[in-house]
């Protein structure tokens, strides 16, 4: 193998190394596999870690980035907040604060979000929360912000706006380093070497100023510069840091009808299962699904019996799935979800 090819391959290989986007194992992240159609993306597990996971975004850079989304776990009631499984009164809970992708109690970890800054605003927003003074309105506009489709969508086409300088110098360098280049090295074609070099290095140099001219606008933070400033692979990817932050605040059915995805009916349909169908039903499941209904009356009756499969006497609300017989009342892969029986003529 030549050393240019090898050049090439290495290159690549970091290249998808910086597709990678990082996803809380329980949540959802949509990814542009074309144009302006987001889907789901399932994340997968890193190797020995039991609360992240990653996905990987389109390797086409116009196709913007996998967006990931995260539901709110932790059980915060009025009156306190769930700590190792057990009640502790919000008089009693000690600082809360964040440490890298980590949300701290005291010292325990009680959260893992997909980036550092959704774990500060989620750990300044629990914080917040120890204050008996205004709690209810704090606990009610967090749980509000969950469910802001209209401020989301209007963050989502800023944010897009904001970043298209970015975009066309990241085009402009994956053009030189993954088209031109492999084509004036491998071919006969007449493709300056030093065109190509020339491209390379203005395009770099685009990204590179843009990104510190509007870095306080976008929030992008002293690393992220560096590597965008020392690596053109990260600078290809540069804008895809700002748009990967934009939808980690709110629940994953309400950036699936910004986006307007094609699986948002199914994800409507797991997370009203999840917040209202299940026997381990909290007050945060009552109050997630009372801000949610209102934006899903428009899908219909979402739990819906499906067309019956021969032989099929039961189904999950959930997941859809059907059943020929039953061995208990709940759904096997749902967990607590009670099986509904099909109605027979």
């Amino acid at each position: 193998m030549s050393d240019a090819l090898e050049l090439v391959l290495i290159l690549a290989a970091v290249f998808l190394g910086e597709c990678l986007v990082v996803v809380r194992i329980d949540g959802v992240a949509f990814a542009p596999w074309w144009p302006g159609r987001y889907k789901r993306a399932r994340p997968f597990a890193l190797r020995g870690s039991r609360t992240v996971g990653v996905t990987l975004s389109p390797p086409w850079p116009p196709l913007d980035t996998a967006l990931p989304t995260e539901t709110l776990r932790l059980q915060v009631r009025p009156d306190g907040l769930d700590v190792d499984g057990e009640p502790v009164l919000w008089e009693a809970v000690p600082r809360v604060s964040a440490a890298g992708r980590e949300v701290h109690v005291g010292a325990r970890v009680i959260a893992t979000s997909a980036s550092e800054r959704a774990a500060a605003e989620l750990a300044a927003w629990l914080d917040a929360l120890r204050q008996r003074q205004g709690r209810a309105a704090t606990l009610s506009a967090g749980l509000d912000r969950r469910f802001d489709v209209m401020g989301a969508a209007e963050r989502w086409s800023a944010a897009r706006r904001a970043v298209l300088g970015m975009r066309l110098g990241g085009l402009a360098l994956y053009l030189g380093l993954f088209i031109l280049m492999p084509v004036a090295m491998f071919t006969d074609l007449p493709v300056p070497g030093v065109a190509v070099a020339t491209l390379v290095g203005m395009a770099w140099a685009a990204v590179v100023l843009a990104c510190f001219r509007r870095r306080k606008e976008l929030r992008l933070e002293g690393g992220q510069l560096a590597m965008i400033t020392l690596s053109p692979l990260a600078a290809i990817r540069a804008a895809d840091l700002v748009l990967r932050e934009v939808f980690l605040g709110l629940e994953p059915v309400a950036a699936a009808l910004v986006l307007k995805s094609p699986e948002t009916r199914e994800l409507a349909r797991e997370a009203m299962a999840d917040w209202t169908l299940r026997r381990s039903t909290t007050w945060l499941d009552a109050e997630l699904a009372r801000r949610a209904q209102p934006l899903l009356e428009e899908l219909g009756d979402l739990f819906e019996a499906p067309e019956v499969d021969p032989g099929a006497v039961a189904y999950c609300p959930r997941c859809a799935a059907q059943f020929v017989e039953t061995t208990g009342d709940d759904c096997v892969s749902c967990g607590d979800v009670p099986l509904r029986r099909f109605s027979r003529p």
